[in-house]
């Protein structure tokens, strides 16, 4: 199964979901779907076999983008959790040459890195 086809069950209401049909519901998921990022529109079509005229009469229709965009924010939500716990675990790692990306994203975003006991660098928020 791939990371979209969850998404219309997952974040799409009951009255969200009769609205669309099965050409749209492929176009969210093309939408969504990072692995189409960088792919132009004729190989998108191809891919999830829609017409060109489908796709673009999609794209201007207000409604659909903005549930587009509304299920987009809903995925976002979801996901950034996980990647900050994922962040904050490799950005805690001791050895100095070990994630500085990670540890100065922290530092911009209002955190200070602070070593606890010789071992473990802990991330602290900076009230402010």
């Amino acid at each position: 199964m791939s990371e979209t086809e969850g998404v219309k069950d997952k974040y799409l209401t009951e009255s969200d979901a009769p609205r669309l049909s099965p050409a749209r519901e492929k176009i969210m998921m093309a939408l969504l779907n990072p692995e189409f990022i960088g792919l132009t529109v004729t190989e998108k079509c191809q891919r999830i076999g829609v017409s060109r005229q489908a796709w673009y009469t999609a794209l201007h229709d207000e409604k659909f983008m903005e549930l587009v965009n509304k299920t987009s924010l809903d995925v976002l939500k979801e996901g950034v959790a996980g990647v900050m716990a994922a962040l904050l675990k490799s950005a805690s790692n001791p050895s100095p040459k070990s994630n500085p990306d990670r540890r100065l994203f922290f530092e911009l975003t209002g955190h200070t890195m602070k070593e606890f006991g010789g071992q473990n660098i802990v991330v602290v928020k900076v009230d402010g």
